[in-house]
């Protein structure tokens, strides 16, 4: 960009002006995106994933070991062998 356009006034209203109507669209999504995620409490991916994870590396290390992996607590009995 030329910087001799900024010294027209016309040309940096018209930049600034945009500068902020992008900023002001930027703030309405991010706070859009914090009502749905924070306040309402629709979607709770930090309680899910961690859980999730421990769930598929115990059911991968007892594959890879040989073993059920299982000890009752979900409602079925232990694998005996």
């Amino acid at each position: 960009m030329d910087l001799s356009l900024l010294t027209d006034p016309a040309i940096l209203s018209e930049l600034v002006f945009q500068g902020l109507v992008r900023g002001a669209m930027y703030a309405l999504m991010g706070i859009g995106l914090s009502l749905i995620f924070g306040i309402l409490g629709v979607v709770y991916l930090h309680r899910r994933l961690p859980e999730t994870k421990g769930r598929s590396l115990e059911d991968i290390s007892a594959s890879l070991s040989g073993q059920d992996g299982r000890d009752g607590q979900d409602g079925r009995e232990p694998a005996r062998g």
